[in-house]
């Protein structure tokens, strides 16, 4: 007798009855306590099912079991093997694929399933004098949450919330759990680590690294190239992924969700797990992050309605996919089935409320060619003097401060001074480089001025000429994940784009390499013309970029600049 499969499937609805939201978690917080509460409680509770079921078998709805299916422990979900069974060392999770956007949004569902059935449960805990009927309300209507981190900082902490950095809850942050009589009591943070217990619960599923904690990074504003990504790429293809082969990939195409994906995951992580794809689905922030790349998703599909999936040979191996293997829209998302026999596939998961509950924010501002328009002054284009103006971030004020000391040159930029002519030059930085150059995360950054070689890279975030990075999630030498192992052997090339228009505040941490030491690292800039839409309407992107050879070019003319710029015998 075959056996019965898990389902994946969104949380039913009422008929009649708006889809729920999915809320930024600051948002949550603050004006949705009594969700808060309970996702708090629910989380906790989740974290705690036991990973195996009291015959021995494993328990796919636990925690461990659902967070293992990105990565480690290697092993079969839902009884879904590939071509050679579970010998291979790789996870289901679709990176360097055209599937990397499709096959994480049926991954979400189960957690949130999961994770939504505690709520309810931790909801009928309390008791009626403890406004049970309030309680039970709130989670009927409760989605999971995501963490919006391309908002721009309002203060000096940066866009991390300080609720994700403590161990436990206490004081204001307390939790009102059923029978604290409706006081805010201390509760272990169920957002700040998972907690293996035991580290390996089935034989060979981790190393003995340090998995305890990790590190979120601060003052992160994304926003300039996620709205950049979202709006003027065009073709699903090269937004989808960072491994779309270099055949079809022409330049100004470097950018993608993956990309900024990457960045995220390198820089939240300290010592922890985020940094590591093996790893990274047991870290609670994961699925804050992923429940936003999927908005992401959503936004750019409800922008650029006819461009879908196509076919496309996969550069990474996966769980059940053998690197180059051919992928489209039919291609089976394993290991989550729609049915008992069928499973998902992009085009199954296409209409974003047949697998998610909706957002509660769909479309995003915060491009330069809206700032313009609406003349929208931030902290970074101020038209007042900086004595003047009020109500600035710690960080940024800082930064404007030693800009105008190192440059001479006043703390603001007047936007009455760009798109004069309904136009504007949105200029970019790319990338192109082996993913494992370095045998391990590293990241490439980007300044504006003078040379910065002999700055400490400990000081890097100070500096007022940083503009951004390309993160690079390569793997150790000896890395345990068959795949990474095979995309070593093959010198695999991912690409990046950095917007130069608005400079950003970034913390890098590492050591510095030089630039000719990282194997077939290649940098050019580039610009695209954008129009200021009128009002109501979008900014729109020129279908082509124009390179600029001369500024990766020694000075002198005489070849690669730093040995890494791209000449113009490279176009």
């Amino acid at each position: 007798m075959a056996t019965e499969k898990i389902i994946t499937k969104s949380i039913p609805v009422a008929p009649d009855v708006p889809v729920p939201l999915r809320r930024e978690i600051r948002d949550l917080k603050q004006n949705y306590p009594d969700q808060w509460n309970l996702y708090i409680q629910g989380l906790k509770a989740f974290q705690e099912i036991p990973c195996k079921n009291s015959d021995g078998t494993p328990n796919y709805l636990s925690y461990y079991e659902i967070a293992g299916i990105h990565g480690l422990p290697y092993r079969a979900y839902n009884n879904v093997t590939g071509k050679d069974g579970e010998k291979k060392k790789s996870g289901y999770c679709a990176h360097g694929s055209i599937l990397l956007p499709t096959w994480h949004r049926p991954f979400l569902a189960p957690f949130e399933e999961v994770l939504y059935l505690m709520v309810g449960k931790i909801a009928g805990d309390y008791l009626e004098t403890e406004r049970r009927a309030e309680y039970v309300a709130a989670a009927k209507d409760f989605r999971m949450p995501y963490w919006h981190w391309a908002l721009e900082p309002t203060t000096a902490g940066g866009v991390t919330p300080e609720f994700l950095l403590d161990e436990e809850l206490k004081g204001k942050d307390g939790i009102v759990t059923p029978k604290s009589k409706g006081e805010r009591v201390p509760f272990p943070n169920p957002l700040h680590h998972f907690k293996f217990n035991p580290l390996n619960p089935q034989k060979g599923g981790f190393d003995d690294r340090n998995m305890a904690d990790c590190e979120r990074f601060k003052n992160k504003n994304l926003t300039e190239r996620m709205v950049y990504l979202i709006k003027s790429y065009n073709t699903y293809a090269p937004f989808s992924n960072k491994g779309w082969l270099e055949s079809k990939r022409t330049r100004g195409e470097e950018a993608s969700l993956e990309d900024i994906h990457d960045l995220v995951h390198d820089k939240v992580d300290g010592d922890g797990r985020m940094g590591d794809i093996a790893t990274s689905g047991f870290d609670p922030i994961f699925w804050l992050h992923h429940t936003n790349i999927d908005r992401l998703f959503a936004i750019w599909q409800a922008i650029h309605p006819n461009s879908y999936v196509e076919s496309q040979q996969t550069t990474q191996e996966t769980f059940v996919a053998k690197t180059g293997t051919w992928e489209d829209n039919n291609t089976d998302l394993g290991p989550f089935y729609r049915t008992q026999i069928k499973m998902w596939t992009s085009e199954t998961v296409k209409d974003t409320e047949d697998i998610i509950a909706a957002f509660d924010k769909l479309y995003e501002s915060g491009s330069l060619a809206i700032r313009i328009r609406d003349n929208i002054q931030t902290g970074l284009t101020l038209k007042a003097p900086l004595s003047d103006v009020e109500e600035v971030g710690g960080r940024t004020q800082e930064f404007l401060g030693r800009r105008q000391e190192s440059t001479g040159k006043k703390g603001y930029v007047d936007l009455d001074s760009l798109g004069s002519n309904g136009k504007y030059l949105e200029w970019l930085t790319n990338f192109k480089v082996q993913k494992h150059a370095l045998r391990g995360t590293f990241s490439v950054e980007v300044f504006l001025g003078p040379d910065f070689a002999q700055i400490d890279c400990a000081a890097w975030d100070l500096e007022p000429g940083r503009v951004g990075t390309f993160s690079v999630l390569g793997s150790r030498e000896g890395t345990g994940c068959e795949r990474c192992r095979k995309d070593q052997e093959s010198q695999l090339i991912v690409t990046s784009q950095v917007l130069l228009t608005l400079a950003l505040v970034e913390n890098p941490d590492g050591s510095e390499v030089p630039r000719a030491d990282v194997a077939d690292l290649e940098v050019w800039v580039s610009s695209n013309e954008v129009s200021i839409p009128s009002e109501g309407e979008q900014p729109i992107y020129a279908d082509t970029v124009d390179i600029y050879p001369e500024i990766t070019t020694r000075r002198d003319g005489t070849g690669r600049g730093n040995g890494t710029g791209l000449t113009r015998d490279r176009i």
